[in-house]
């Protein structure tokens, strides 16, 4: 039985327009837990490990060195997982988010994650997720990056103390975004600039779908 309720003052979430929002991601995230809409289009979950330290599997040497866009791909990837670590806990001074993250979008991330843990709420997943991530690297050229990132999550926002569903949303509940990135080239690294949410669709659906 789920006890858990909304706060006091909290709208119930109405339907997103399934069409280009030019929304920050921060902005998009706290906007979604003060409204108790969980952690939707909050975080992502799953990242593959570094293809860097990987060995060839037939000859036991290191493999071939990554594109620049496989490189932007697992700079995204390592973003999205270090951020539902912090989300989690949550602990907005993970020491992590700058090696994927600059300015503007460390900040942003950083103070999302502060805003959860001032509300004594943390990010977590739900067993048998759903959630998925499909990048696609656009251009990379002159030490810049651009990417959209299909998203699938259906995560919730709990009570960090005691883990209990912090809004009386369904458990489950999963929602589609779609993001458009802007990295940039910092010492050899990629690291994420902005990330903006351009659309989102309730379920399933949408970008995950073939739809846009």
């Amino acid at each position: 039985m789920r006890t858990a309720v909304k706060p006091a003052g909290a709208q119930p979430l109405s339907p997103a327009p399934r069409r280009r929002r030019r929304m920050s991601f921060a902005a998009a995230a706290l906007s979604m837990i003060v409204a108790g809409a969980g952690v939707t289009a909050l975080v992502v979950r799953g990242n593959d490990p570094s293809r860097a330290d990987r060995l060839d599997a037939g000859t036991g040497r290191a493999a071939a060195p990554m594109t620049d866009e496989e490189r932007v791909e697992e700079a995204i990837r390592g973003f999205f997982r270090v951020d539902a670590e912090a989300l989690a806990v949550p602990d907005p001074n993970h020491p992590l988010f700058s090696t994927y993250l600059a300015e503007p979008q460390l900040s942003a991330s950083v103070q999302v994650v502060r805003t959860l843990a001032d509300r004594g709420l943390a990010a977590r997943p739900i067993p048998n997720s759903v959630a998925e991530r499909r990048i696609t690297v656009g251009e990379v050229s002159g030490g810049r990056a651009t990417a959209e990132i299909c998203s699938v999550d259906d995560g919730q926002v709990v009570n960090a103390r005691t883990g209990a569903p912090a809004f009386d949303y369904p458990s489950g509940q999963a929602s589609t975004v779609l993001f458009s990135a802007d990295l940039v080239d910092e010492f050899g690294s990629w690291k994420i600039t902005t990330l903006t949410q351009m659309e989102r669709w309730e379920g399933v659906a949408g970008c995950a779908v073939g739809r846009r």
